[in-house]
Order: structure tokens, then C-alpha cells, then sequence
């Protein structure tokens, strides 16, 4: 099977986690609400982003970065991503920008975009693009990606090490669903340090970020699982 490493940019969120007065400075007037990423070990990540932006009229992209690996639409022979599917609000134009800079507008009828998206977009890049500007509100975005990653393995275990962000904005609330109704899972390290239980056939990892936290988990996996 494949395992997941990635590095998100986004705009943060939580569950029970960070607040204005924990952060200090306030979550500004743009952050992601809530964050669910659902990792299984065929390779595929499903994420749930809900951003939150308190100032109309200021932002035209919501958006995530992989940095570590190329996201490709075709088969590679290293490592890549697979950029599956982009669930947009209503109004918005799903995009990907992938390593060489091609630009894939995931909307009928919406081609006339591409432009200006490959004018603001960074490589490996996925997300929506407003053309009217984001108004004050609630937004959610739904993303499912295919992992074609390194692993580093010997006779009897695999390393993985799954990083999901390192520059972003503040994640209120964190939650993470490693599924492994196999019990391949050997042992897992979050950083920044978090919470972690079983939970039927998953585990799960709940938490929060500040911004530019580093959000990764190391595991060590059963070579079954590869």
C-alpha cells in the first residue's frame, strides 16, 4: 500500500482547541475553523477544511501547498501526489497547480479562470478561487489526494513520516484518522505534542497549531503495509 508525507498551507482551525487569548495575537481574521484529515494506508487522504474569514472583500483563494512531494496527474517514477477531487463552495472554482506549473480548473465552464489562478497560484498547489472575493463567513472545502510516497523500510518495520503543515496559519482544532482496522500501526510520535487514543479501527489525534507550527506524525508501520 501507499503512505502519506505532506506539507499543508492553509488557513486554520480546530476542535477544542486554541482561542483568541491563547494565542495572544488572536487567530486574525482568517483561520481554519475546524481540520479533519481521514488517512488510510492504501494511500489516500481525505480532508476536511472549514476556514473561517471575518473580513469581506480582503481574500480570493483558500488553498493548501504540498511542498515535499510533486503533485502530478500523471504516473511518476519517485514520489508524487494524485490530486483526486476538490469539493468547493458554491461560487468558487476548484484548481490545481501542479509541479510544472500547469494549472487544471476542476469547473465546467469555468476555463476563462486558469489565467488568473496561474498568476496567483504556487506550485503544488490546490484550492478555490473566488472571482467575487470572499465574503465574511464560513467556508468549507473537501479534498481527497492519492500518496505515492518514500518510505524507508527494513525486515520488519516501515518509517512513516506524515507532516500535513509547517507554514500556515493558526488550526484552532485539529483532528486526525489514521484507520488501521489491520492493526499495522506499530507506534506513532505527533509533534507538536497531542492527544491520541484507539477509537474502534482508528486512531485518533486531536490537537491544535499555532501558526508555522510544524503539524507531523511519525509512525512506525508493519511492512505489511506497504
Amino acid at each position: 500500500m501507499l503512505l502519506v508525507g505532506l506539507v499543508g498551507l492553509f488557513l486554520s482551525g480546530g476542535f477544542f482547541g486554541i482561542s483568541n487569548t491563547s494565542l495572544g495575537i488572536g487567530l486574525g481574521d482568517v483561520y481554519v475553523d475546524s481540520y479533519r484529515a481521514d488517512v488510510y494506508l492504501n494511500g489516500t487522504l481525505e480532508e476536511i477544511y472549514v476556514y473561517r474569514i471575518g473580513a469581506s472583500g480582503k481574500y480570493r483563494m483558500l488553498y493548501r501547498n504540498i511542498r515535499n512531494m510533486p503533485i502530478s496527474s500523471q504516473k511518476q517514477n519517485w514520489p508524487y501526489v494524485e490530486a483526486i477531487s476538490i469539493a468547493e463552495p458554491q461560487g468558487t472554482v476548484p484548481y490545481i497547480k501542479d509541479w510544472k506549473g500547469n494549472v487544471t480548473v476542476l469547473s465546467k465552464d469555468a476555463g476563462e479562470y486558469a489565467w488568473r489562478i496561474d498568476s496567483l497560484a504556487e506550485l503544488n498547489e490546490a484550492g478555490c478561487f473566488n472571482p467575487a472575493m470572499f465574503a465574511a463567513g464560513t467556508y468549507s472545502i473537501d479534498y481527497i489526494f492519492r500518496f505515492h510516497p518514500f518510505l524507508e523500510c527494513d525486515r520488519k518495520f516501515c518509517h512513516w513520516n506524515l507532516m500535513l503543515a509547517d507554514i500556515h496559519l493558526p488550526y484552532r482544532q485539529v483532528a486526525i484518522y489514521i484507520h488501521d482496522p489491520e492493526d499495522l500501526l506499530v507506534s506513532l510520535f505527533p509533534h507538536p505534542e497531542m492527544k491520541y487514543r484507539r477509537e474502534d479501527n482508528a486512531w485518533v489525534i486531536t490537537g491544535s497549531s499555532q501558526k508555522d507550527e510544524l503539524i507531523e506524525v511519525e509512525m512506525l508501520l508493519r511492512t505489511k503495509a506497504t
